[in-house]
C-alpha cells in the first residue's frame, strides 16, 4: 500500500510534465491553449449533438414499434421544448 503511494507520487510530476511539454510544443507551432480548448469544446458539442440525434431516433423507433404516444408527460415535454426553442430564437435574434 505504501509502495503504491510512493509510486503514484513519483509519477505525478511526469503526468504534469507531459501536458506542459505538449502545450509547449503546440505553442511553438502556433496553437495556443485557448485554441486547443476551443477545438475540444467544439468536438464535444458535435459528439453531444450526434448522441442526441441517435437517442432521438432510437426513441422514435421505439414509439413506432410499441405505438406508445407518451401520454401527458410527452405533451408537457413538447410544450416546454417549444417554449425553450422560441425563447432561444428570441435570444439569438437579440444578440445575433
Amino acid at each position: 500500500m505504501k509502495t503504491t503511494r510512493i509510486l503514484a507520487l513519483a509519477l505525478l510530476p511526469l503526468l504534469f510534465g507531459c501536458s506542459t511539454a505538449y502545450y509547449g510544443a503546440m505553442e511553438r507551432v502556433g496553437k495556443e491553449k485557448r485554441h486547443i480548448l476551443k477545438s475540444r469544446v467544439e468536438s464535444t458539442r458535435k459528439e453531444q449533438r450526434e448522441a442526441q440525434e441517435e437517442f432521438q431516433s432510437a426513441y422514435e423507433r421505439f414509439q413506432s414499434v410499441t405505438h406508445y404516444d407518451g401520454g401527458n408527460v410527452e405533451t408537457v415535454y413538447r410544450d416546454l421544448a417549444d417554449a425553450l426553442d422560441s425563447s432561444e430564437a428570441r435570444a439569438h435574434a437579440t444578440t445575433g
